[in-house]
């Protein structure tokens, strides 16, 4: 039996002209980052229950998003349908959603303040046919297209794949796959790669940062190193939640790391229960600048997750891509497709959140903001986080820490 690998872890014309491609722009993007909210809310949820690393956990919804859509350019019937209706995507022109798609890979690698980054990569078995439009279409809106590479030497494919994704990540994800993830007989891997790296707007005093207790969801005191920020953040109550929100800038407040503190230490559960289908992008608009005295605990997780072996596509949907008496539909793909199934679909997924920033930087607030009255945040228990990028309004990580 054949097998497919998915793998994660990317002015010449009138003024009239212009300003109507941009409006298209817009709202093509504006298709893709509502569905991609949605998409995350819905991934979350599938997720949270996890028993690994005492149920922290770290994730890319937007790296999840882009590589089931690159999958889906060769999906045809019910496979097709699926992957659709998991993207919350159904009864969208695919024209259109395919033009978002391209626009929301362009503003990510767009330039800004800091580095953002998306990559996709197709390997190709040298001796597996690929039909030349899913090839045309990758390069088209994914700006990926296929390499060749001999899976029959899983020990070398191993390696040349993993030096694209410590390439793309800056060396952050060494290792995505090992030689056992991969089989002689696989004939495809898709990829899809976001590295995020930004500094603060305005960074946390490192001189502040001290040891104290954060209550895990077991209602256990463990040791953290918590950081202090003193001055003015976006801050606001969401009511449907029952939490409180701060969103903390990163250098040119393009992106912002979104923490949400349910009101209720002692029904973390209920809290997540009120995510269940909640738009994350609708948190942004409705803060407003406020005086905060913020204390955040410093945050490292990594995470590896497989949505096909663990049932979460299942769970979202996608039940073609399981054996239970019906094969996946890749004829966009390859005339071979009813040799071509799954055999997983891997993230590996890190983040850190430090104090780091300019130490200048940090000494020209300090006189300042001590003479205002600041409101206490104090994230010292259960909370869930998340980046958000402003130019493509994408949630591109999601973090639950409970431990």
């Amino acid at each position: 039996m054949v097998k497919i690998i998915l793998v994660l872890g990317l002015i010449a014309f009138a003024s009239s002209n212009i300003l109507e491609r941009r409006e298209m722009s817009t709202r093509f993007l504006n298709i893709i980052s509502q569905s991609t909210s949605f998409f995350a809310s819905d991934l979350y949820q599938q997720l949270r229950n996890r028993d690994d690393d005492n149920g922290n956990l770290v994730l890319s919804p937007l790296s999840l998003s882009l590589l089931l859509s690159s999958l889906n350019v060769g999906s045809r019937g019910l496979t097709s349908r699926e992957i659709t209706s998991a993207l919350r995507l159904t009864g969208l022109n695919e024209d259109d959603i395919l033009q978002g798609y391209s626009e929301l890979i362009k503003t990510l690698n767009g330039e800004s303040g800091f580095t953002l980054r998306s990559a996709n990569a197709i390997y190709v078995d040298s001796g597996f046919r690929i039909k030349p439009s899913f090839t045309d279409v990758m390069k088209t809106y994914f700006q990926s297209e296929p390499r060749r590479i001999q899976f029959s030497d899983t020990s070398a494919a191993a390696a040349k794949i993993n030096q694209w994704v410590a390439r793309e990540t800056n060396n952050k994800i060494k290792e995505l796959v090992t030689q056992k993830d991969l089989r002689q007989d696989t004939v495809m891997i898709l990829l899809n790669a976001i590295y995020f790296n930004a500094e603060w707007e305005k960074p946390f005093d490192s001189q502040r940062t001290e040891r104290k207790y954060f209550t895990t969801l077991q209602n256990r005191s463990v040791p953290a190193e918590f950081m202090h920020h003193d001055g003015e953040l976006r801050f606001g109550i969401v009511k449907q939640l029952e939490a409180e929100a701060v969103a903390i800038p990163y250098k040119d407040s393009r992106a912002h790391f979104v923490v949400l503190l349910p009101k209720n230490p002692a029904d973390f559960n209920s809290f997540e229960e009120k995510l269940r289908g909640y738009d994350l992008t609708s948190i942004m608009p409705t803060l407003d600048l406020a005086p905060i005295a913020l204390e955040l605990p410093k945050i490292s997780l990594k995470s590896k997750i497989d949505f096909l072996n663990e049932d979460v596509l299942k769970r979202l949907g996608i039940k073609s891509f399981y054996q239970d008496g019906s094969i996946p539909d890749f004829t966009g793909i390859t005339d071979e497709y009813r040799n071509l199934i799954l055999s997983g679909v891997l993230q590996r997924a890190c983040i850190d959140v430090t104090e780091h920033g300019t130490e200048a930087s940090a000494a020209s607030t300090a006189g300042i903001v001590n003479k205002i009255i600041h409101r206490p945040f104090t994230v010292n228990r259960p909370f869930v986080g998340f980046i958000h990028d402003s130019n493509t309004n994408s949630i591109l990580f999601m973090v639950r820490k409970v431990a």
